[in-house]
C-alpha cells in the first residue's frame, strides 16, 4: 500500500475493506494487518479513501478477536483525534465525515461492549459517547444530517442496551437529554429516526434509577414522550413509550424519597392526555394483543399512583 497515487491507493483500501466484509471472510491470523492499514488511512483527506477505511475498522471490529485487538491497536484514541478534526472543520463540510464516524465508531464501541462490558475502553467510550452527542446537537442546530441522526441514535441505542446506571449517567452529565428532547420535538422527522430516538429514551428509563428518571424529566420530556403516543399509529413507538413511563412510574413509586418525582410525572402525564392515550391504544384492536395488555397495565400502575397520593 505505500502507494503514491491516490486513484491507486483509494481502489487498494476499498479491496481491503470488502475482503473482511463478506460472511465467507477469511480467518482473523489472514486480514489482522489490515487493521494497521486502515487505522493510517483514517488520516486521508480523501473522503472515500478515509471512509472505505471506517468501514474496514467497522468490519473488523465484527471478528471474533476484533474488539480486543482494536482496543491494544488504540483505535479508539484515532477515532477520537477524528472527531476532533472533523468538530474543527466548517459545518457545511462535517456532515459525511461525522456520518462515517458515527456509524463506524458506534459499531466498533458497541461491540466492545458486547463483549466485554460497558467499563471496556473506560473513559474512551464516553468521550466518544460526547462526540457523538455534540455531532448530533451540531446537526440539529444546522438543520443537516438527519444520516448523523440516525447512525447516533442506532449507536447509542445499542450501547445504552449494553451499559448500566453509571453509563446513563455519563450520558446525562454529557446533556443528551436536550438533544433527544429536540429530536422528539421536531414531529416532521422521520419515523424512522424517531423510533430509535424513542428506543435510546425506552433504554435509557429502564435500564436508569428513579432520581436519572428525575432528572431526565425535568423539562418537556414526558409531554414529548406522549405526543407519539396520542398522534401517531405506530405500534412501535407506541409501545416504546409505554415502557418508558411504566419504568418511571414504578421506579417512583418503590422510591421511598420518590413523592415529589411521582407527583410530577402523574400531573404532566395528566395534563399531556395520557389515560385517554392508552386507554385508545389498549383499544385498538390493529395492534398485538402484548401491546393492548402493555397499555391496560400501565394504566393500571398510572391510576394506582394517583391512588397514592391522594
Amino acid at each position: 500500500m505505500a502507494l503514491e497515487n491516490p486513484a491507486i491507493v483509494r481502489n487498494g483500501v476499498w479491496a481491503l475493506s470488502n475482503v473482511v466484509r463478506h460472511p465467507s471472510r477469511p480467518s482473523w491470523d489472514t486480514v489482522v494487518d489490515i487493521v494497521d492499514v486502515a487505522l493510517k488511512y483514517t488520516t486521508s483527506d480523501d473522503i472515500e479513501t478515509l471512509s472505505d477505511a471506517m468501514w474496514a475498522l467497522k468490519y473488523l471490529s465484527d471478528f471474533e478477536d476484533g474488539p480486543d485487538y482494536l482496543s491494544q491497536c488504540g483505535t479508539l484514541s484515532r477515532l477520537m483525534e477524528l472527531a476532533d478534526s472533523i468538530l474543527a472543520k466548517q459545518p457545511i463540510c462535517r456532515v459525511p465525515l461525522q456520518g462515517i464516524v458515527t456509524n463506524a465508531s458506534g459499531h466498533i464501541m458497541s461491540r466492545a461492549i458486547g463483549k466485554y462490558g460497558s467499563s471496556n475502553e473506560g473513559d474512551g467510550v464516553v468521550v466518544m459517547l460526547s462526540k457523538i452527542v455534540e455531532f448530533t446537537r451540531g446537526s440539529l442546530e444546522n438543520g443537516r444530517g438527519t444520516s448523523v441522526q440516525k447512525h447516533a441514535m442506532e449507536t447509542l441505542s445499542t450501547l445504552v442496551k449494553n451499559g448500566d446506571s453509571a453509563l446513563i449517567q455519563r450520558l446525562i452529565d454529557d446533556d443528551l437529554v436536550p438533544v433527544l428532547m429536540m429530536m422528539l420535538g421536531d414531529h416532521n422527522r422521520g419515523n424512522q429516526v424517531a423510533r430509535l430516538t424513542l428506543s435510546v429514551v425506552e433504554d435509557m428509563i429502564v435500564k436508569g434509577t428513579p432520581s436519572q428518571h428525575y432528572t431526565m424529566a425535568l423539562g418537556n420530556l414526558i409531554p414529548l414522550l406522549c405526543h407519539p403516543l396520542s398522534h401517531y399509529q405506530d405500534e412501535g413507538m407506541s409501545r416504546a413509550v409505554l415502557t418508558a413511563i411504566g419504568a418511571m412510574l414504578r421506579g417512583a413509586e418503590g422510591d421511598s424519597g420518590g413523592d415529589d418525582g411521582m407527583a410530577s410525572y402523574l400531573r404532566t402525564l395528566m395534563d399531556s392526555g395520557f389515560a385517554s392515550a392508552t386507554e385508545a391504544v389498549a383499544a385498538n384492536s390493529e395492534y398485538s394483543r402484548e401491546t393492548r395488555e402493555l397499555a391496560s397495565q400501565v394504566g393500571q400502575t398510572y391510576f394506582k399512583c394517583l391512588a397514592l397520593l391522594r
